[in-house]
């Protein structure tokens, strides 16, 4: 009766014809932790003491019912004089959680945290012929994601940095689709579209007039400051955002029109900085607009 009620293999549910762990953070917020817990002296589960511990909440019913249905059959096997296997039990290791002190912070910590990958821009650091220690991979999240206002650029900088960006390159896998550039006639990569295309020249020779715009400043940051991760981030997702307009479109890309729109989406940007009062990031997006 000591097992714990949530993430127990031994307890489940089956929702979408797939069995599903219990896991009710109300009750676990309430003291409920363990099997015992809600138990009478018949070792049956209690209805009355469940409601007792759990108050003012709307589904405990359809909770209750669904607890009973992943707990009823083990204590149906138990009365019985069954057995449980102990290859059963996966959720308590040697040297893990101890069940007397059931938290879901400490199932984080013993469960989850020891999984965790390490992030690795791999194909950048292949790209740029270096490697990155644990210090420079966090001081580029905090130049290209952490410190950068605007959520949808922090989601862009984010799969620029892990490679999960959609190309021509990448389409062409499962799509009837040309791999190259129709500019240049080289494979379209997310490297070739944000450094190399002659649309990325030019606008990176444009911007290049007020800041530095290497390669390796514009992916994995600037030391310029934050107003200029951001602008540069900002030409960035123009880039990529001219690249999904012009497929969902089924146009071919050239640099008359990217220059229309480029003005256009800096303007845009321009004027949305200066509403959320950043009237450095919007001077410089007006500024790069002139110059195209």
């Amino acid at each position: 009766m000591n097992q714990p009620l949530w993430g127990n293999k031994l307890f489940s549910i089956s929702v979408k014809q797939t069995n599903t762990l219990l896991c009710f953070r109300h009750w676990i917020s309430c003291g409920v932790f363990l099997v015992k817990d809600i138990l009478n002296d018949q070792h049956c589960i209690d209805e009355d003491l469940i409601c007792q511990k759990i108050q003012r909440h709307n589904n405990i019913y359809v909770e209750i019912i669904q607890v009973k249905q992943a707990v009823n059959p083990v204590l149906s096997l138990l009365r019985g004089g069954g057995t449980i296997e102990s290859s059963e039990l996966d959720f308590k290791k040697e040297g893990e959680l101890s069940v007397e002190h059931f938290r879901s912070r400490e199932i984080y910590k013993n469960m989850v945290i020891p999984k965790l990958i390490k992030p690795t821009f791999k194909k950048w650091e292949d790209f740029f012929n270096i490697t990155l220690d644990s210090d420079a991979i966090n001081k580029t999240i905090a130049q290209k994601i952490t410190d950068i206002k605007d959520t949808k650029i922090k989601e862009f900088n984010f799969k620029v940095l892990y490679s999960i960006l959609v190309s021509r390159s990448y389409l062409s896998k499962w799509q009837d689709i040309n791999p190259n550039c129709e500019i240049c006639n080289t494979e379209d990569n997310i490297a070739h579209m944000l450094l190399e295309c002659e649309l990325a020249n030019f606008i990176w020779e444009k911007s290049g007039q007020l800041f530095e715009t290497d390669p390796m400043s514009i992916i994995l940051g600037s030391c310029e400051g934050n107003n200029i991760n951001e602008c540069i981030s900002v030409v960035e997702y123009i880039l990529y955002k001219y690249f999904l307009i012009c497929k969902e479109e089924q146009k071919n890309r050239n640099l008359r029109h990217f220059k229309a729109f480029c003005r256009r989406e800096l303007s845009d940007r321009s004027i949305i900085y200066h509403q959320v009062k950043c009237p450095e990031i919007s001077n410089f997006l007006v500024e790069i607009k002139s110059l195209i």
